[in-house]
């Protein structure tokens, strides 16, 4: 998780409406685990955007896991898939890992065992055990 936690979540929360995606992303963990604040997907889902929408590629891969399950958002595999792919693109493991389930599939997307190999290729590839 980015940021200190120590600091307290005021803090990271001030931090956050500032604009500091480090922090967004933390506050979205907070509400998405329940972890010091109450669960609330609704919330996790507005932070992990903002911070995506910043760049931040666990932001994009939790957007995308997001839209994939209906968590906090009505359940879009469109939307899924073009953020696992932006983080997949940077290298994200857990990202390139859920293209190749999308594709195996065919959520969102036509199946295509071709184009599902290639992304679990490129995330073993790296280590990624689920992958492998």
């Amino acid at each position: 998780m980015y940021g200190n936690l120590s600091m307290g979540f005021n803090n990271t929360l001030e931090l956050a409406k500032g604009g500091d995606e480090k922090a967004q992303f933390t506050v979205a963990m907070n509400f998405h685990t329940g972890e010091g604040v109450p669960l609330s997907h609704n919330e996790a889902f507005e932070w992990f955007k903002k911070a995506a929408n910043q760049g931040l590629t666990d932001a994009k891969f939790y957007l995308a896991f997001s839209y994939e399950s209906g968590l906090g958002v009505s359940k879009s595999y469109d939307d899924a898939k073009k953020w696992y792919l932006e983080a997949a693109k940077k290298g994200h493991l857990k990202s390139q890992n859920s293209l190749g389930l999308m594709y195996l599939r065919g959520r969102g997307v036509p199946k295509n065992h071709t184009e599902a190999e290639k992304w679990f290729r490129k995330a073993a590839e790296q280590g990624f055990f689920v992958a492998q």
